[in-house]
This record gives C-alpha cells, sequence and structure tokens, in this order.
C-alpha cells in the first residue's frame, strides 16, 4: 500500500504547538502496538515528554483484566493472565474492525489457543467479542478501557491538565472499518478530537526533526535550469510484535517562510501481517513445552492442560528471546513449571536460528513490496532505519544485511542497520 503525499515539518511543528501559551491543555500521542504501546506528550512552553507507566517504564503491555472488579492495565494485567487468560484481552488491537460475520467460531482466535484460551464471539455489527460468564466486551470497548488508561497516564504526567487533541497510529494495512473502530474506542475513551497517523510514517518524521538536508533548490538564475532541492532516500524496516512493515521515504530540502527546512515522501509500503517478534516467543515455548514433556512423560498430558504453566512458559520464552539477542547462549529456567517440577534446558542462538527459519524466510516480501510502489530498487537506497523490537533479533539483522549487498553492485558502499530512532519512544 502506497503512502503518495509530503510532510512540511514546519507545517506539522505549526500545528502541535496551535495550543495558545496560557492553555491548559495537551495533545496526546499514541503509539498503539500489539504488544506494548508508548506515550508522548505534547504541552505549550514544555518539551516533548515520554509518558512513564505506574511502574515508571515507557512502555506499556496492551493487556486490560476483567478478572476483577477493579480493571488492571499493562504489567499488573499480565499477572492476571495466569490465573485467568480468559478475562485478560491482549495482544489484540489489529483485530479492531474486522468484519468476522462469516468466520467460524473455532477460527476466530488469531492467537494461539494454547497459551490464549479466550472464549470468543461475534457481537450484531460483526466485531469481535470477549466472553467472560455472563458479560461480554467486544474488542472496540476492550480498546478504549485501553486508552482510557494512556489518557489518565498523560494527564497525571501534566498534573492534570486537559488531552485537547489525541493521534494514535495506526500500520498501512488498516481498512476504513479498521480506522473507524479505533476512532470508536478512542472517543469511548474520552479523547479528545482522536486522529490517525500511519505508524512508520510517525517514526520516519520523527527522523526528519533531525535530518539536516540543506539546500532547498530553487529557480534558475539568467535562464539558467532550477536548482533541484537535496534529497535523500531511506528504507525503514519497522518489525513489531504481531506484523512487519517496511516502507521507502524520501526526504528532500524545502523552503518555509524564508528558511530552510526538511519535506519527505512516504513513496511505498509493503506489510507482512504473519512476521513478527511475538511469534518467536511461541516458537520457543512451544519447543520448550515439547522438551519438557520429553523430559517428563507422566506430566506431558496434564502441562497441556494447566493454563498457568502455559504462561510461565511463554513468559520465559520472551526473556529468553531478548538474552539470545545480546548472547548466544541462554538457560531455560522456569521454577515450578508444573507439579512442583523445574525445569532447565540450555539454548543457543544456533537453536532460535534453525527453529525460526520458516518464519523468517519472507523477511524480505516487505521491503520488495514497497520498493516496487516506489518504483525503486536496493540501489536508490541511502540510508536503513530499523524500527520496532523485533529487529534487535540478530538473525533479522543477518539476513537484512545479506539481502541488502547481494542487491547493490560489489563497489557499492554497504549500507548499515541505523538504530538512529530509539525504539522506546
Amino acid at each position: 500500500m502506497a503512502w503518495p503525499r509530503s510532510l512540511r515539518l514546519a507545517l506539522v511543528a505549526a500545528s502541535l504547538v496551535s495550543l495558545a501559551p496560557g492553555a491548559a491543555g495537551f495533545l496526546l500521542g499514541i503509539d498503539l502496538g500489539s504488544q506494548y504501546f508508548k506515550s508522548a506528550v505534547v504541552a505549550p512552553g514544555k518539551p516533548f515528554e515520554v509518558v512513564h507507566n505506574q511502574h515508571s517504564k515507557r512502555k506499556t503491555p496492551t493487556a486490560v483484566s476483567f478478572e476483577q472488579e477493579v480493571r488492571t492495565f499493562g504489567d499488573d494485567a499480565l499477572v492476571s493472565a495466569s490465573k485467568s487468560v480468559a478475562k485478560t484481552p491482549m495482544l489484540f488491537p489489529l483485530q479492531l474492525g474486522r468484519n468476522l460475520t462469516s468466520v467460524a467460531a473455532e477460527q476466530l482466535s488469531w492467537l494461539p489457543s494454547r497459551y490464549y484460551a479466550y472464549k470468543l464471539g461475534v457481537n450484531e455489527s460483526g466485531s469481535m467479542s470477549f466472553r467472560m460468564g455472563e458479560v461480554e466486551y467486544t474488542i472496540e470497548e476492550a480498546t478504549a478501557h485501553l486508552l482510557s488508561f494512556a489518557k489518565g497516564l498523560a494527564v497525571d504526567t501534566v498534573d492534570g491538565a486537559a488531552v485537547t487533541e489525541t493521534i494514535i497510529t495506526v500500520p498501512s494495512s488498516a481498512t476504513m472499518q479498521q480506522r473507524r473502530a479505533l476512532l470508536t474506542s478512542a472517543r469511548i475513551a474520552g479523547l479528545s478530537r482522536p486522529q490517525l497517523i500511519h505508524e512508520t510514517s510517525a517514526a520516519a518524521l520523527q527522523r526528519a526533526m533531525d535530518v539536516d538536508i540543506g539546500d532547498a533548490g530553487g529557480p534558475g538564475v539568467n535562464g539558467s535550469d532550477p536548482i533541484e532541492p537535496n534529497t535523500s532516500t531511506v528504507l525503514f524496516y519497522n518489525m513489531g510484535a504481531k506484523h512487519t512493515e517496511a516502507c521507502v521515504v524520501r526526504y528532500h530540502g524545502a523552503a518555509h517562510n524564508g528558511k530552510n527546512t526538511v519535506a519527505m515522501d512516504v513513496l511505498g509500503c509493503g506489510i507482512s501481517e504473519t512476521l513478527g517478534g511475538h511469534q518467536v516467543d511461541v516458537i520457543i515455548a512451544d519447543k520448550m513445552l515439547a522438551a519438557f514433556q520429553a523430559k517428563h512423560p507422566k506430566l506431558a498430558d496434564g502441562i497441556e492442560k494447566n493454563v498457568r504453566a502455559l504462561k510461565k512458559l511463554e513468559k520465559q520464552a520472551s526473556a529468553t528471546k531478548h538474552v539470545l539477542s545480546a548472547n548466544k547462549e541462554a538457560q531455560f529456567r522456569v521454577e515450578s513449571l508444573y507439579e512442583d517440577t523445574d525445569f532447565f534446558a540450555p539454548v543457543n542462538r544456533e537453536d532460535l536460528d534453525s527453529w525460526t527459519a520458516e518464519l523468517f524466510a519472507p523477511f524480505s516480501e516487505p521491503i520488495q513490496a514497497a520498493l516496487n510502489l516506489a518504483n525503486l530498487t536496493v540501489e536508490a537506497l541511502e540510508v536503513v532505519e530499523m524500527v520496532g523490537g523485533g529487529w534487535r533479533i540478530p538473525k533479522i539483522q543477518t539476513l537484512l544485511t545479506e539481502y541488502l549487498k547481494a542487491h547493490r553492485a560489489p563497489d557499492a558502499e554497504p549500507l548499515t542497520l541505523s538504530q538512529h530512532i530509539n525504539g522506546d519512544e
């Protein structure tokens, strides 16, 4: 899907500070990912500020627990998941706005039912709902609860000031119906003037604020040819928890109010909805479950049905993935995994590379789709920016480096994988 538009930073900056200097309000930005969300606030006379949650963390798990009468969110909700996963929706934003009227009940789940034993239904509008005994919540309502929590964190950050405008990210594949569903959730949450922005375009815009392109070009002098503006063509590779997106962005010099600034065009985007960091967690958890069952055959059947044990496996799988991103070896360790039985198993990076080979095989498809829409080749790229948490997996970095090298001339300057954009911001 292409995103052909030009974003002039001067105009964007003007919109961000459109509040009067004395106004008691702020703009709230929410990067709504599948596994985590992050928020930032912009208030008149104050610098851009990333919101911290109740645990002083910048990113908050996209999870809400309905187990108790008082809702819990983020890390607190994950604690409830081990006890009552059916009442703890998580990893659900991409399911917003999907019409599931004709989908069979057994095919509603977008997550492996072994680890996410949700009781799902479809309401009259075709939207997914989480059934919790006599109560059920649509996915729009669950999202609204989460956005309301994000709003509360932001209000606390700016000492009780009101939200006057809200910007929320969406992937390039989001349909009009999905966008409307997200906006509906934002309004239910009481967010003022909700608007949407493409997530990778937002990352590209953030980078543009630090880019010095230089000459904005201009008309020729004394009949000479016009002076072309300086340009820079960048590939953004955005690997999140449940999807991966690649976008080609061209920055070029521009002028605003007589001063040089930067404009950008998003020339094309490609997306994979089957490649993401969470899939790696599930693969590791499945492998470790099989290892436990082989080591303790008498417990093999029981652990399959024990939600708490399975959630322990998944949690440790995520931790092991992070350890292997920085180290070549890790110890998968869960004490009292099931029936007071501890489980330990060594895992190395070669194991992980082998287990994820099939998952990572189509890693370049979003890149090629973006380049095709932009009518460019890898040769035209000058910079590669990595975005999202998934890029930290060493195998992804290796595959990308090899792909870029293979599609450029032997004497071309190699493209490095830039980490200019802080993944937590």
